[in-house]
């Protein structure tokens, strides 16, 4: 499985158990039932010392809250707030590397929070999220009685609103967005306008592909064990890696088979692999949309990745067989050892359709 990215969210140990991904029954979104308690967080009088290193920007001291598992009681904050404090983080790609903080009315208090009292609860299941640098909101609402409450939003990716220890809500409304809006500050703007922007992401810097990474494909699909509602893949090498120092994966065209091996999620309530045989039409569909596939961008998030799978071996009529890796959650890249990832796309996506068992189609969606 390919070494996750810098800051990588997986699904695990408690929340794990409760996203259990039913293979051969699809994937079901089970919301929390009612709402909890509000969390209590005092507001900071500054905004945090956001730096750049190594080319990404971070704010300093700070921990994401991260959605909750969906046995958890949805988050909350109580309406009637007297202010509203929003710190605002900047993403691993911002521009500029400073976080800001912001104080509004009343009003406008009263309004974001009635916009998240209607937002409804986040499934629990793989989502294809876009990218996520980690931009983020955090709102401390003000109370007569002198409490603070306490919720997160995430300003892209799959915009989860959350609070420690609460299921999380859906922040990607309209209704939310453009209530934040007039206490945003000029950078985080654009993240309110109906979906974060794309350009903002450094792309991986390979531009040319490296020679195929040439793998033998496994006779049998790899052992399987199950441990407290953990699934866990035995001796699954090769996987893939994040170094770009040899050019983007790359297969060649004309493939004649594909076998392909499928990898269960960390989750699922089926605990195997399984390993498949293909002939050529679908093979040259997965090598063409491997070849055409972009770059994967860097200094990214990648949520919900759960650890499903698809190692793909295509053949040739000259005995070689060559090598990559597909993720099915999260980042959803194309990898290998030694070469620079790529992106999952639709036409890779379809192309799998072909090939898929009962049980992983869920999440070959567009």
């Amino acid at each position: 499985m390919m070494a996750r990215m810098a800051a990588s969210l997986r699904i695990t140990g408690v929340a794990a158990a409760a996203a259990a991904l039913l293979l051969g029954s699809g994937v079901a979104a089970q919301a929390a039932q009612g709402h909890g308690a509000p969390v209590f967080r005092a507001a900071p009088r500054s905004g945090p010392a956001a730096t750049r290193s190594a080319g990404s920007c971070s704010a300093a001291g700070v921990t994401a809250a991260g959605p909750s598992a969906s046995d958890e009681k949805l988050m909350w904050v109580d309406g009637d707030p007297t202010s509203l404090t929003a710190v605002w983080l900047p993403g691993l790609n911002a521009k500029r590397c400073v976080a800001r903080r912001t104080v509004s009315s009343a009003a406008l208090a009263a309004r974001v929070a009635r916009a998240i009292e209607q937002a409804k609860p986040m499934p629990d299941e793989p989502l294809p999220c876009p990218f996520s640098d980690g931009t983020t909101v955090r709102l401390y609402f003000g109370y007569a009685n002198g409490s603070t409450e306490y919720a997160e939003a995430a300003l892209d990716g799959c915009r989860p609103i959350s609070a420690p220890d609460r299921a999380a809500r859906w922040g990607n409304t309209t209704r939310f967005e453009k209530t934040l809006l007039p206490a945003a500050p000029p950078a985080w703007r654009t993240y309110l306008g109906g979906g974060a922007p794309t350009a903002h992401f450094a792309t991986a810097g390979v531009r040319r592909h490296g020679t195929p990474v040439n793998e033998v494909a496994p006779a049998n699909a790899p052992l399987t064990k199950e441990h407290k509602g953990v699934c866990t893949v035995e001796s699954p090498a090769p996987g893939g890696n994040v170094d770009t120092s040899k050019g983007l994966v790359w297969v060649y065209r004309n493939a004649r088979r594909v076998v392909s091996v499928w990898l269960p999620s960390e989750n699922t309530g089926h605990c195997v692999a399984v390993r498949k045989m293909d002939t050529a039409s679908y093979a040259d569909a997965i090598a063409a949309a491997i070849e055409h596939a972009p770059p994967m961008p860097r200094g990214i998030f990648c949520p919900r990745d759960d650890g499903s799978a698809v190692r793909i071996y295509l053949g040739y009529n000259s005995g070689v067989q060559q090598y990559a890796n597909v993720e099915l959650s999260g980042c959803h890249t194309v990898s290998a050892p030694g070469r620079a990832p790529r992106e999952v796309t639709p036409a890779l996506t379809r192309a799998l359709r072909h090939i898929v068992p009962p049980g992983w189609d869920h999440y070959l969606r567009d």
